[in-house]
């Protein structure tokens, strides 16, 4: 969360405002007391005992407590999308990660400034754990035998006693000629966390053990 103390003030401020309903209920009451003042007044008027003239403006002050409340009923609509731009203002002063993790490195501290748009100030360094991405190089002569869906048993190096089940997300379509190898790309699921990342495994894919050495 950046600072956004003068962000948040305007935004209460906007709500405030579109919360009010004084002047709608000041124009109700307007028109409420001009409509039975122009009954009153052409009742009146049509039975000769008031001029015309005299009805004619308690018409046109009706007119304009009817003109008065649209006015506040669109003030108030106003004040409400105000409120909804300011809202979307401080939200921008929230800086949300896109997926769940833990924070590995931070790197930029309370007082700093941060300036939008610019990759060289990182915030934070976030991890995800859930799922793993598990990278295992294969030889090139197993081109070909690996496709999306299929599943391998990975055992972590420091969990030499647990076997977990992946699945092949990608595979690289191309063969490293120096190496002589390509990467199969497995997610691992990680609910619970208690696979650490970073650390090396082992994957064995289908029934025939085919181990290679592997990274997650």
């Amino acid at each position: 969360m950046l600072d956004s103390r003068a962000e948040q003030a305007a935004a209460d401020l906007a709500r405030y405002k579109s919360q009010l309903v004084g002047p709608s209920e000041l124009a109700e009451a307007k028109i409420e007391f001009s409509k039975r003042k122009f009954e009153r007044r052409k009742d009146m008027a049509t039975e000769k005992l008031l001029a015309q003239q005299d009805s004619d403006d308690a018409e046109s002050e009706l007119r304009q407590a009817q003109a008065d409340f649209k006015v506040a009923q669109e003030n108030r609509r106003v004040a409400q999308l105000e409120y909804a731009q300011q809202q979307a203002q401080l939200a921008l002063r929230t800086i949300r990660s896109p997926f769940d993790g833990v924070v590995v490195d931070q790197m930029i501290w309370p007082g700093e400034t941060v300036e939008p748009g610019a990759a060289k100030h990182a915030i934070l360094k976030l991890a995800r754990l859930d799922p793993l991405h598990v990278r295992v190089v294969m030889p090139m002569q197993a081109f070909g035998k690996f496709r999306a869906g299929m599943k391998a048993a990975v055992v972590p190096e420091i969990q030499p006693g647990k076997s977990y089940t992946a699945s092949i997300s990608s595979v690289d379509p191309t063969i490293d000629p120096a190496s002589g190898t390509f990467v199969v790309f497995l997610d691992l699921p990680n609910p619970r966390f208690d696979t650490p990342s970073g650390v090396k495994c082992r994957a064995t894919f289908g029934a025939a053990p085919s181990r290679q050495q592997a990274s997650q």
